[in-house]
């Protein structure tokens, strides 16, 4: 299950968990209202697979708040990568 939200304008929330036997999934958003694509992978490190435990935007660490990833949404036109890591 992927739970996306944009919170405050600014921040893409996500709240990631996946069956344990899933490898991951990837998947593409253009947030409300923007210009560029968010190419989001979601990778899963262990049987768990349901908390967040790393992340990174253009490869850059972004570190996870109890369990979810907060992105922040850069309004600049151009297309993003995301990587959450699931633990």
């Amino acid at each position: 299950v992927l739970g996306v939200t944009l919170e405050g304008g600014d921040t893409l929330v996500v709240r990631a968990a996946i069956p344990a036997s899933w490898p991951g999934f990837r998947v593409k958003l253009r947030p409300w209202g923007r210009q560029g694509t968010w190419d989001v992978a979601v990778r899963n490190t262990s049987a768990e697979a349901s908390s967040v435990i790393g992340a990174t935007l253009d490869g850059v660490t972004v570190a996870p708040v109890g369990a979810i990833a907060r992105i922040p949404v850069i309004d600049d036109g151009l297309d993003h990568r995301v990587e959450i890591i699931l633990g």
